[in-house]
Formats: C-alpha cells, sequence, structure tokens
C-alpha cells in the first residue's frame, strides 16, 4: 500500500495542499486545497507560531477535504534566507558525495555553518567533454531556525515532520521527467515573484528568481472600471474567466465585440493598460532567455507556465509571441495520476508541493526524531540492568581470544574505511601540491613589482600638465619619491604650481619644502662701470660724483628687476595596481572546482 502524505506550500497570500503517495513511481493525488494565507504568519518563508490562524486554517483544510487519513507531512520552502551554491565536484564515487561536500563547506559557504542544516542535490553526472566524469552539485543550506518554525507548524496542526523541500528542487522534481527528451522552461509565475527552472534532458540547467509577479496585473484591473471588479478579489476572479490582455505588447489595435461604442473603447484602453504593466515582467524573462542562451547552445523548446499565473488567461498567448517559444499552462504530468474527485482546472497551482513528495532534498534532519525515539524507558530498565549483569557475569568467563576476534573486525573495518577515502586523499594531495606550486609563482611575480614602475606614466604627466614657462633646475628620484626644485617669477605661481601637482594621478602624495624669494643684486657689468667712471676722471671732485651717480643708478636698475621664487616639491609615487590575486584569498579547495551558483 503506498504511504500517502501531506505536501504544503505556504505563499505570502495562499497556501496550497495536496494529500498524495510519497516517492513512488507513479504516485497519485487524492486530494487538494487552497486557502488564503492568514495575514501576519509567514514572512520570508518563516512561520509566525505564535500567531495559531495559519494552523487552524490548515486543520480546518485537512478535515474539510478528507485528508485526515495521512500524519505525515512535508513542506516545501521558499525564502530568501535559504543560501544555494553550485560546484563541481571531481570523478568520484557517488557514495562519496555526501562526505566531499561536508568536508568542503567552509569552502563553500564564507560563514559558519553550524546553525544551518545543509543537504546537497546531484544535478548532473557529466558523460563527456573536457569536465566526463565529474559531478554539478546544488548545495543548499538553510537556518535551523527557519526549519524549526516549520516542525513547530506541523506539531501544532497534528501532523508529523518528515521532510522540508526547498521549493527549487520541488519544481525540478516535478519537471524533471516531463518529456525528458527535450529542453523546457517552467515560470512558475506568483504574485511578486517569478521562478524560471530551465531543464534539458532531466538536468537541471539554471534557475533565476525575477522581481516581477502578475500582482500588478491584478491591481490594474481592479483599478479600471470597464472592467467592472469592485475589489482585489474581483480582478483575481475575472482575469480567471476573461482575457484582459493583447496577444502581442505592441498590439494597441485588437478589437473588441462593442469596439464602436463608447464602452468598448474603454474596455480596449483597459486592456491596452494591463498589456503595458505586464511588460516589465515578459523584458525580466526575455533578460533571463538571453543569458541562457550565451551559455548553453541547446534551445529551450517549450514553456509551462504554473503557480498563480496558470489562472491568467491570455499569458501563455502572449509569451510565445513576444518570445518565439511555444508557451503552455501545466495541466498535467507523464508519471502522476490525479484521482482527486475535482478536475484538473487548477492543477498548474500545485507543481511546488508535487513535486515535494517525489524527491525532497532533505533540510530536515533526523537528529531530533533520533532523540524522541532514544528516550529512557523505565518500565524495560530492571530488565536491562539484569541483562547487563549477565553478560558483564559472562565476561568474565570469555576466553582472551575473543576480544582478539573484536580486534581484528575492527583492523578490518578501519582498513575498508580506509580504501573508501583514500582516492579523495590522492585528489587532496595532488591539489595541495599545486597550491604550494601556485604560492612560489606568485611570490616570484611580487619580487618583480616597484613602486616606480609607472615613472613613465609620471613625466608623460609632468611634460602635458606643468605650462612651458616654468624652469624646472633639478630632478632626482629612487624607488619611492621623486624630488624636484623649481623656479618661477612669484609665490602665486608656485601656489598654482603647487596645487597642480597635488591632482596628479601618478603621484600618491607631495611634500612642498622651503620657498625662498630671491631679489636681484647689483650685477658685475655695473660695478664694472662705476669703477671706470671713478677711475677715468679728471678731477677728485669729477671722481666722486661719477662714484655716486654710478652707485645711485645701479640700486634704482636693482629695483627695477623682476624678483624669482625657488621651491622644492617632494613627491611619493603610487604604487601600480596589478591584477595578482593577494595571497590571502589563496585558499585551499580540495576537490572541488566552484562554477555558477544557482539561486
Amino acid at each position: 500500500m503506498a504511504n500517502k502524505v501531506i505536501s504544503i506550500e505556504i505563499g505570502n497570500d495562499v497556501t496550497r495542499i495536496v494529500q498524495m503517495d510519497y516517492q513512488t513511481k507513479h504516485p497519485k493525488v487524492y486530494r487538494h486545497a487552497t486557502i488564503p494565507t492568514p495575514e501576519g504568519c509567514i514572512s520570508d518563508g518563516y512561520i509566525n507560531n505564535e500567531n495559531p490562524a495559519l494552523a487552524d486554517a490548515i486543520k480546518n483544510a485537512i478535515t474539510d477535504e478528507k485528508m485526515n487519513g495521512s500524519k505525515n507531512v512535508i513542506f516545501t520552502i521558499a525564502s530568501s534566507k535559504i543560501l544555494t551554491r553550485e560546484v563541481m565536484l571531481p570523478p568520484i564515487k557517488a557514495n562519496m558525495i555526501d562526505a566531499t561536500v561536508q568536508m568542503n563547506l567552509g569552502e563553500y559557504f564564507p560563514i559558519d555553518l553550524s546553525q544551518h542544516e545543509v543537504s546537497n542535490l546531484v544535478l548532473e553526472h557529466i558523460k563527456e567533454g573536457d569536465n566526463a566524469g565529474r559531478y554539478r552539485v546544488l548545495i543548499i543550506a538553510a537556518e535551523k531556525t527557519l526549519v524549526q518554525s516549520y516542525e513547530a507548524l506541523a506539531k501544532a496542526v497534528g501532523l508529523t515532520l518528515i521532510q522540508v523541500d526547498y521549493v527549487g528542487n520541488s519544481i525540478y522534481q516535478c519537471f524533471k521527467n516531463e518529456n525528458a527528451n527535450r529542453c523546457n522552461m517552467i515560470l512558475k509565475i506568483e504574485e511578486t515573484q517569478t521562478s524560471i527552472t530551465i531543464v534539458d534532458h532531466q538536468n537541471l540547467l539554471l534557475q533565476r528568481n525575477v522581481s516581477y509577479g502578475i500582482e500588478e496585473v491584478i491591481r490594474e484591473v481592479a483599478d479600471r472600471p470597464a472592467f467592472g471588479c469592485k475589489s482585489y478579489e474581483d480582478a483575481c476572479q475575472y482575469i480567471k474567466n476573461n482575457i484582459c490582455i493583447f496577444e502581442t505588447l505592441a498590439d494597441t489595435a485588437a478589437s473588441t465585440a462593442n469596439e464602436n461604442t463608447a464602452t468598448g473603447t474603454a474596455l480596449l484602453e483597459a486592456r491596452a493598460a494591463v498589456t503595458r504593466s505586464i511588460s516589465g515582467f515578459i523584458n525580466a524573462i526575455s533578460r533571463v532567455v538571453d543569458f541562457y542562451n550565451s551559455r548553453y547552445t541547446v534551445p529551450i523548446d517549450r514553456i509551462f507556465v504554473c503557480g498563480m499565473g496558470g489562472d491568467f488567461t491570455g499569458i501563455n498567448t502572449l509569451l510565445s509571441n513576444e518570445m518565439g517559444i511555444k508557451t503552455h499552462i501545466l495541466k498535467k504530468l507523464e508519471e502522476l495520476q490525479w484521482v482527486a474527485t475535482t478536475d484538473l482546472a487548477g492543477f498548474h497551482c500545485y507543481a511546488a508541493p508535487i513535486g515535494a513528495s517525489f524527491a525532497p532534498v532533505g533540510l530536515y534532519s533526523k537528529a531530533r526524531e533520533d532523540k524522541e525515539k532514544h528516550k529512557t524507558n523505565y518500565k524495560g530498565l530492571g530488565f536491562l540492568i539484569l541483562a547487563l549483569a549477565a553478560v558483564l557475569s559472562l565476561a568474565l568467563f570469555i576466553p582472551r581470544a575473543f576480544s582478539l576476534m573484536s580486534l581484528k573486525d575492527e583492523n578490518a573495518s578501519l582498513k575498508a574505511m580506509e580504501a573508501q577515502y583514500i582516492e579523495a586523499e590522492e585528489i587532496y594531495n595532488r591539489y595541495t601540491s599545486t597550491l604550494d606550486v601556485y604560492q612560489q609563482v606568485y611570490s616570484s611575480s611580487l619580487l618583480l613589482e616597484h613602486p616606480n614602475d609607472n615613472i613613465l606614466a609620471f613625466f608623460n604627466e609632468l611634460e602635458q600638465k606643468l605650462p612651458h614657462d616654468i624652469r624646472v633646475e633639478a630632478i632626482t628620484s629612487d624607488e619611492t619619491n621623486v624630488v624636484m626644485t623649481f623656479i618661477c617669477n612669484s609665490k602665486e605661481e608656485a601656489a598654482g604650481i603647487i596645487n597642480l601637482f597635488r591632482d596628479f594621478d601618478t603621484l600618491l602624495s607631495i611634500q612642498v619644502g622651503t620657498i625662498e624669494e630671491e631679489h636681484s643684486e647689483v650685477t658685475d657689468e655695473e660695478l664694472t662701470d662705476i669703477a671706470i667712471g671713478t677711475v677715468t676722471a679728471d678731477t677728485v671732485d669729477q671722481a666722486v660724483d661719477n662714484f655716486v651717480d654710478g652707485v645711485v643708478s645701479a640700486i634704482q636698475n636693482s629695483g627695477s628687476r623682476e624678483t624669482s621664487v625657488k621651491f622644492t616639491i617632494t613627491g611619493e609615487y603610487l604604487p601600480i595596481e596589478t591584477e595578482t590575486q593577494t595571497e590571502s584569498s589563496v585558499t585551499a579547495e580540495p576537490a572541488t572546482e566552484e562554477t555558477e551558483s544557482v539561486e
């Protein structure tokens, strides 16, 4: 008999519940229910168990839909607090993947994961090419408090929590075997967010979340009198039963039944407004598809729409025309049997809770359940003591060979364990030896770096920026500094040159030495003229007059000459930036290669 479980997805606005078979080849869905999520009961995936409204609503839905026969529950969670990382593992045995991931968690996530539940999902075992034999693995970490909030909710509802899944994995598992020979893109469209998943031949190639949903469309419909909706809930029902968008974003001339009337014109304008409101959503999807096409050569064959977006009448036609890819609303799964009493009209809404029961990623640790199972049984404690006493009595008479046999078994077990991990040890040793070579090369590269490697750039900048009428008296340089002596006509001009050097791109800093102001003195030629005039005079009186006139003239001439300013600038070279990775960032990553993360 198949093991029936209740699988639940709790969103910000609605909660979806299904009763179905758990981990069977061809599962059946027996019953389902969708209820509004009470306000204030969930925030970014965390359940507020202080508010009992959610637990009461789930209990009532289970009772109303006659699901009481199932006592086990699975939750699938969507939260920005769930950490994901895609890594590439080397060719190892499949049973070593968990141990390898756990051993290198500190390399995958630069945080303390002691307060997280950690699991992994094998996305692909590469069969050919340069990476043949390697594994693409998605590592998922969720805070323990997040998982515990669902454990408490299950207890409040009266159910036993058997597993917690990540909604990204739930969608992947739901579509993993759907047309396995084709490349499919799945859009899980909710009110404020859309999850994009691309699966090819059972391999998860890409997952992205975009912050666009259909909430803006619903509000636009509610605000337009032409649609006749009085509330947000009326608008939700209207988009299920009526087409309120055009077939393309550019189509603003679509006709309606009453387009020649005032009512028809208003309806046409309302549909145009709704179509414009969804353009941001379409553009976000297009960007993800463009990114996928730049990374992969396999084209997307089809698009499936699930979640609340499946209720949006006409969305598949608009997506088909804008994306150029045939788009369908999810209506069935090949390996799933729908035996519920209701029809398949709302099947698209239950993709996540259905996928969670296929193969949950396992974010719920069984440690707490094991602890409950191993509580002391006082009723049988007496029998246990008697049995222990008997065993101890017998142990006094057992031959010493029994101890030897036990040691041999332990030795064989240890050798088997050594053989299991010897391959990982070899990979780690190769990695550490490669890392040593890298560090030696890196250290050698540091010896080639000098702070004045950019001296040519400095002189080019000096030639471009220094005014041509400034006289450079001297320049000296060492590995870190350059000392320059300048002569100019005034202190104002010297200040301008100093400010100019402060803006040099090739200098880290500058220091200004003493600024000396030099006045012109009496020249040798003037002294010679004074001497000649004195010596050639005919009389003493004439010699004195010539000497006085010459000195006065020399003093007047020196006063009319320009003053010069001499100063020194010391500049520190700006060290050249290199693309060499800092030594602190070189960390060991045994047996792994990181690839693009999956959000």
